[in-house]
């Protein structure tokens, strides 16, 4: 505990929080990893009837673990008087006998916020009320979820969406703080490598989320899964420098088709600099706008379904990939190109000298529409072969 404390402490001072700030995280951040939250869901399909008797000393089913039993039938406690409530479903039968206390043991089905499919939080004092009031089974069947103007336990409670539901699809968060990562594994002592978080997620939308310097923890990627994702989008973020680490997306974006990013003014790459590589084979969309330290999107390029290319107010863009001196260079490999590449606008890239370079016949260039304005340096809009940035 005391090492990753230590660690997170630095990363922080590293990101530019002083001390003071980077101490308050790193509190924070110890506290939630001890909390003690029900996490895996454990499915017992077959078991229709449990029965438990004499067991003083008995307070639970499992340590912290959320046991579903669709086809339990019967339950019968006997003499336990310790025990508390487990996560179990609907039961068509409960007897209790020689209990002092607790007579709903098992929590219902009905219960709203186990069977809710779409969920808000609107400020702090919801979400601590959330927190402080958790169920083993609530939020089990989220689907999409949105939160705005929460502090830095945010973190947390997603933390607990991506344990506890398998359906999360879409997630918006607008005007919160986090802990550093918006999506981080609270709790390493019982983590499986098996299993993936976030393997369904397809939607992320961000607006004004302060504190996030990545999207997610660079400690444990392999727990890590977005091969479902098709639409990021984020607004006003201004702590994050790099979107996509490739040792966390390590497994493709396979499925992202549309990125827009404004107004992040520390973003320097879409990508970040790193051994592992990104592809995205079918981004059809890319907007980016008002990043003012903006220099490229990746080292490494696949872009082979990119149709829409938009980029405005972005004054120290110089290449959209690396060792290119030009925005769209149709020169190179066909894997290496944007083939697919329909509409392309560019406002305010300061630094850009060519906006394309080809050495095979223009047919092979599907642009149909083109505008270029704002690029103050800008040498020649169409060039037949490669030129040197400087």
């Amino acid at each position: 505990m005391v090492i990753w404390a230590d660690e997170i402490l630095i990363l922080l001072q590293k990101f530019g929080f002083n001390e003071e700030a980077a101490l308050n995280i790193t509190l924070l951040h110890e506290k939630l990893l001890q909390a003690k939250e029900e996490t895996v869901v454990i499915e017992n399909p077959e078991a229709k009837q449990l029965h438990f008797e004499s067991l003083p000393s008995l307070k639970n089913y499992s340590s912290g673990d959320i046991s579903e039993w669709p086809s339990l039938k019967k339950v019968t406690v006997n003499h336990c008087p310790n025990i508390r409530k487990f996560g179990l479903g609907r039961t068509k039968s409960v007897i209790l006998k020689n209990q002092s206390s607790l007579g709903d043991i098992f929590e219902s089905w009905d219960d709203w916020f186990s069977t809710i499919g779409e969920y808000e939080i609107d400020d702090t004092e919801e979400l601590h009320k959330r927190m402080h009031n958790l169920r083993p089974l609530h939020f089990t069947n989220i689907v999409v979820f949105r939160a705005k103007n929460c502090d830095e336990m945010l973190t947390e409670f997603i933390y607990i969406l991506m344990k506890r539901s398998k359906k999360l699809q879409v997630i918006e968060i607008q005007c919160c703080k986090t802990s550093g990562y918006l999506f981080d594994l609270l709790d390493r002592t019982l983590m499986d490598k098996e299993f993936k978080y976030l393997r369904g997620i397809k939607e992320l939308k961000l607006i004004e989320v302060y504190h996030m310097f990545l999207l997610c923890s660079w400690y444990v990627p392999e727990y890590f899964d977005f091969k479902s994702l098709e639409i990021v989008h984020l607004k006003s973020c201004h702590s994050i420098k790099f979107l996509f680490d490739p040792q966390s997306f390590s497994t493709r974006l396979s499925e992202l088709k549309e990125l827009k990013l404004e107004a992040c003014e520390t973003l320097l790459q879409v990508v970040e600099y790193s051994e592992y590589s990104l592809s995205f084979p079918r981004l059809s969309k890319v907007e980016l706008k008002s990043l003012s330290k903006f220099r490229m999107f990746s080292e490494r390029d696949d872009f082979s379904s990119l149709k829409t290319l938009i980029i405005e107010e972005c004054p120290c863009l110089e290449e959209f990939t690396i060792n290119q001196a030009i925005l769209v260079d149709f020169s190179g490999p066909k894997d290496k190109t944007l083939p697919e590449l329909d509409e392309l606008r560019l406002d305010g890239c300061h630094l850009l000298l060519y906006v394309a370079s080809f050495k095979t016949p223009p047919e092979k260039m599907k642009l149909k529409k083109l505008f270029v304005s704002n690029c103050y340096a800008l040498k020649m809009v169409i060039s037949k072969s490669t030129y040197p940035t400087s």
